[in-house]
């Protein structure tokens, strides 16, 4: 990701001196829609990490709209409006066994086994605002470059974790006798053996995230005031998007493996397609 800024930065930066051109040949700004797909995630390195799950980014919708309007040369500073969508998709299917020795109530040794087949879909809808710097190279009347660069506040939707399936829980007993052999006990809520159907939660998420994107891609004239162009775009956000009174501070696996809380972010690589008038 920083190797990707890095690029960015130096493209504006170089764009200005690389291409510069009549400034009576540059169109004074733009207004622009725009449509695509985009490959999302919620990035969380406890989930990537945990081998009893196994995780998929997600196809989402990209939308938006936006204005520019010309710096100086072939700078533009541009604002708009975006609906993304973000999710993960997490399946768990199998049994595990908890790695920590437990006794139960009558003084049994045991280990704690969980059978699970359930999916998993976290999933955030939000609206963001990029607010950043835009530099279109080349002749207007011919196919140009675009590199963009922006940081975005996104108002946060809507967050929710769409849950479908069941853990069963049981108790695996070692025999007293043979090292080899053991006793699975199920079905007695009493002693917390019992199956479950995993349901819908919100995700506890921040009403407001800041964010990054970055982006190029090229554009070619339709006619003397519009042009279409495409764009190959990044997005990330800055931080936890999780409330931070709902941080934990563990996460614990279906074995019962624990590790110190890490942050979600929000990430994703998008292609977009749209029309930019110019001289709105």
């Amino acid at each position: 990701m920083h190797k990707f800024v890095f690029i960015i930065i130096i493209f504006l930066a170089a764009s200005n001196f690389l291409f510069a051109q009549d400034i009576a040949s540059i169109e004074k700004g733009h207004f622009y829609l725009e449509g695509g797909i985009a490959q999302t995630k919620l990035k969380n390195e406890n989930l990537e990490n945990d081998k009893t799950i196994h995780i998929e980014s997600t196809l989402q919708p990209d939308i938006g709209m936006g204005f520019s309007t010309r710096l100086k040369g072939i700078s533009f500073f541009y604002f708009g409006l975006k609906y993304r969508e973000f999710a993960t998709l997490v399946t768990c299917n199998g049994a595990f066994k908890n790695s920590e020795l437990k006794v139960d109530k009558d003084n049994y040794l045991y280990y704690l086994l969980s059978e699970a087949d359930y999916t998993s879909k976290m999933h955030v809808t939000s609206l963001t605002i990029p607010i950043g710097l835009k530099i279109i190279s080349g002749n207007p009347n011919k196919c140009r470059l675009i590199v963009q660069a922006a940081i975005e506040p996104s108002l946060i939707l809507k967050a929710t974790n769409e849950q479908k399936g069941t853990i069963e829980t049981k108790g695996m007993y070692p025999d007293a006798q043979f090292s080899n052999l053991v006793h699975i006990i199920s079905n007695i809520p009493s002693y917390g053996y019992s199956s479950k159907s995993v349901r819908d939660e919100q995700i506890p998420a921040k009403e407001l995230v800041w964010g990054f994107s970055g982006g190029f891609g090229c554009t070619a004239p339709l006619d003397k005031r519009i042009d279409l162009f495409f764009m190959l775009g990044y997005y990330l956000s800055a931080g936890d998007i999780i409330k931070k009174e709902d941080q934990g501070s563990k996460y614990v696996n279906l074995e019962g493996t624990s590790k110190s809380y890490k942050k979600t972010t929000l990430s994703s690589v998008s292609i977009n397609v749209g029309l930019a008038i110019k001289n709105f």
